[in-house]
């Protein structure tokens, strides 16, 4: 099975204009790494939250992922949540067959540090 968290970090990874942005990284975790702040430069987090084998396409996986753009600004978390969708929306790399977006961005504050975030959830096919 492909590892869907790898293909997808290293597909966000080979764009230039995601990786200008995120100066801080693109991580496949549900936190920030340690020591992280927005301060630091924006960062993008990638969470798996499931998937399954559509019915009508078994050589496909279909996975649905949370995408978190942390920026210091909500200015900055908003303008990163554009980054990825002009990224990824319909689009196909690799493994990586097709993506479309489920929901998006929402502006949050995460709780425990109060760091404006966009939230937006997207379906990422893959080659199984």
């Amino acid at each position: 099975m492909i590892d869907a968290d790898a293909a997808l970090r290293a597909w966000l990874a080979s764009n230039n204009a995601v990786t200008a942005f995120f100066t801080a990284g693109i991580e496949a975790s549900v936190d920030a790494h340690a020591g992280y702040k927005p301060a630091d430069g924006p960062l993008v987090l990638l969470n798996r939250r499931g998937g399954g084998v559509p019915t009508d396409a078994s050589a496909l996986l279909r996975h649905s992922y949370q995408f978190q753009c942390i920026g210091l600004t909500e200015a900055l978390a908003r303008q990163g949540d554009r980054v990825i969708f002009d990224a990824i929306q319909d689009k196909r790399c690799g493994a990586i067959r097709m993506v479309r977006n489920e929901q998006l961005g929402v502006l949050l504050r995460e709780p425990a540090t109060d760091w404006p975030i966009m939230v937006s959830y997207y379906t990422i096919w893959t080659a199984s």
